[in-house]
């Protein structure tokens, strides 16, 4: 695991810090690391648990099936899985009746109602969430996860690729913000095309938009292009337009109250987004509706009040979705 040995020891103090069951949500835009993270913490603690269970929960469907995977690790000799009606139900219970210590992982979480059905009541363990969501009212124990520092970028480029051209990875890393999911995929490119950091760069420089939807990294089932694809498609036809907006304007730090505060009676919109933007502009409920969608997807950051940030890949997809 590169660059994230400091949220690692965090992750593993809180979780011994608090009364079982002790719950922590790994929370941050998509392809931050959040899965590499607390896979990393399973496998390093992998000896002071009994039981770990992964739960693949992105698709709230298909839960059910997870949890009946681990009943029979559960249940008394002799009981069989198939005889339980409601797997869920079942293997929750039977974890807060534990008296010796488990690790329940929650990848991929839609948001904190989704998670309402899915933590035990009790029980000698510890649940780990990793979301896009960065709502949860009802939980303390919320970590956020943001793009690796660029030293540590220009390891898992260099380690990745087999490339050790540092000063390549370091102009490679700033221009992907840092994300471990671009690096990976770039690193990973260049690696299985027999190429060097500064071939991809010129290529990504001229082809960004195509390098995105190459092959993600073999331990994620998305690209860059696809990362953000249903948090997007979720968002309201407002705070969609809002971050239309944010995508064409430099990333860091765009002063909302400014941008917005324009007499719309005075400027000209595009034909597509007045219909939009014009509530942005006039209604203050409306503008504060949207950029709190947004920020519930973590496709924007808040660095100071009035102001937001936006990642320079989300920028670069969602300009590709209006090309």
């Amino acid at each position: 695991m590169v660059g994230r040995e400091d949220e690692l020891a965090r992750l593993r103090g809180e979780l011994c810090a608090g009364s079982p069951p002790v719950v922590r949500v790994l929370s941050g835009m998509g392809g931050v690391g959040k899965t590499s993270l607390a896979r990393a913490y399973a496998q390093r603690h992998r000896d002071d648990y009994r039981v770990i269970w992964w739960v693949r929960a992105e698709d709230p469907a298909a839960v059910d099936a997870e949890f009946r995977d681990l009943l029979p690790f559960l249940l008394p000799p002799g009981q069989q899985a198939r005889d339980i009606p409601d797997a869920r139900s079942a293997a929750l219970s039977l974890l807060s009746r534990r008296t010796d210590p488990w690790l329940l992982v929650l990848d991929n979480v839609p948001d904190a109602t989704a998670a309402s059905g899915l933590i035990p009541a009790s029980g000698h363990g510890h649940v780990l969430i990793t979301s896009q969501a960065g709502h949860w009212p009802s939980l303390d124990g919320v970590m956020p996860i943001t793009p690796l520092s660029l030293s540590a970028a220009v390891d898992l480029l260099t380690r990745l690729s087999a490339d050790p051209d540092r000063d390549t990875a370091d102009t490679l890393a700033r221009e992907l913000g840092r994300l471990p999911l671009a690096l990976a995929q770039a690193a990973s490119f260049v690696r299985a095309k027999g190429i060097d950091l500064a071939t991809y760069l010129r290529l990504y420089r001229d082809r960004a938009a195509e390098l995105h939807q190459e092959e993600p990294p073999t331990d994620y089932p998305h690209t860059v292009a696809t990362t953000w694809q249903l948090a997007m498609d979720r968002l309201p036809p407002t705070a969609a337009a809002l971050l239309n907006v944010f995508a064409f304007l430099a990333p860091d730090a765009i002063p909302v109250s400014l941008l917005l505060s324009a007499n719309p009676d005075t400027i000209t919109l595009p034909d597509g987004l007045a219909p939009l933007l014009h509530p942005l502009l006039t209604d203050e409920l409306t503008r504060l509706r949207a950029l709190g969608e947004l920020r519930a997807f973590s496709l924007i950051t808040s660095p100071a009040t009035g102001r937001v940030s936006v990642h320079r890949l989300i920028q670069a997809v969602t300009r590709t979705r209006l090309a």
